[in-house]
């Protein structure tokens, strides 16, 4: 499933690109949350070593979430963010339609 994933990223327009992989560090650092959580209860100890590099790991992808966000995804005409969340139908300033004539999503 993973490597069907990334055959479709592969022709993806590159913002488009970049949101996805975002979104894929974005899941691995809610994963290193739900591992750091479940180290520190089946140790019993709330500061070993493994639960806080993975809880630190986890605070980086979600920098690194919004960096790369704030960074590439961006309109391709006008250049100015888009929103994160939702599908992008329309741009808010520039108004470049991301959808094709049949209805399918170009963003």
């Amino acid at each position: 499933m993973l490597s069907k994933k990334i055959e479709q990223m592969k022709n993806y327009p590159p913002y488009r690109r970049w949101h996805a992989i975002s979104y894929l560090i974005f899941a691995i650092g809610c994963i290193l949350v739900v591992g750091s959580l479940i180290a520190s209860i089946v140790t019993g100890d709330n500061a070993n070593m493994a639960s806080t590099v993975m809880g630190y790991v986890a605070i980086i992808c979600a920098i690194l979430f919004f960096v790369i966000n704030f960074l590439f995804w961006r309109c391709p005409q006008c250049h100015k963010t888009l929103p994160l969340f939702g599908p992008i139908l329309v741009c808010n300033v520039c108004k470049r339609e991301f959808l094709a004539k049949d209805g399918t999503k170009l963003w």
